[in-house]
C-alpha cells in the first residue's frame, strides 16, 4: 500500500482498526461513477494494522455499492456529482 511506484498516484487510502463487534467507521467522499460500474468502495480485510501496514497477507477482498438514495440525491449538502452524472444514468441499482 506504501511501496515504491504508487507515492505519485492519487488514490484514497487509508487503515480502519475495527472494534470489539468488529464493526469499522470511517468518513470519505463519495465516489463517482465509472463506466458501467454503480459507484462503490473497495476494501480489504488484514489480521491486524499491523500486517495492514507491512502489506499482507490479505484475508479478504470486496467491495460495498452505495445505497441508490444517497448516489442520486443532490442539493446543497450533496452536491450532483457532475460528470459521473452522465455515467450514473447508464448504471442499474
Amino acid at each position: 500500500m506504501y511501496g515504491s511506484g504508487v507515492t505519485d498516484e492519487n488514490y484514497l487510502r487509508g487503515i480502519v482498526r475495527t472494534d470489539g463487534d468488529g464493526l469499522a467507521w470511517f468518513k470519505t467522499i463519495h465516489p463517482a461513477c465509472c463506466s458501467g460500474r454503480w459507484p462503490h468502495i473497495h476494501f480489504e480485510v488484514y489480521a491486524s494494522v499491523a500486517k495492514a501496514v507491512a502489506n499482507g497477507p490479505i484475508v479478504t477482498t470486496s467491495q460495498i455499492a452505495l445505497p441508490a438514495a444517497r448516489t442520486s440525491r443532490s442539493g446543497s449538502d450533496n452536491p450532483p456529482l457532475t460528470s459521473s452524472s452522465l455515467e450514473l444514468a447508464s448504471c442499474s441499482s
